[in-house]
């Protein structure tokens, strides 16, 4: 799922953005099915399964003393940045 060849490809060319862009969601995708199969339930939507993780996140967050807004700007910046987007 997402994997694409899974060799990144980190060019400007729109092709490889998008390609880069779908293997890094394959990354992500890997972990909230980690989650979900930890957590259990039948969550109705992936959206509140995405909720319920990033509610967890925040307690994991507290627990280590980490800046999660911080964090989350952050990786909005990174994310940006990785398709290309100027700000």
């Amino acid at each position: 799922m997402f994997a694409g060849d899974g060799e990144p490809r980190d060019t400007a060319n729109q092709d490889d953005i998008i390609h880069d862009n779908t293997r890094k969601a394959g990354f992500a995708a890997t972990a909230i099915n980690a989650y979900a199969a930890q957590v259990g339930g039948g969550y109705e939507t992936f959206h509140a399964l995405m909720s319920d993780f990033f509610a967890d996140l925040h307690h994991l967050a507290d627990a280590l003393d980490i800046d999660l807004a911080a964090a989350i700007n952050d990786g909005r910046d990174d994310y940006l940045a990785e398709i290309g987007c100027d700000r």
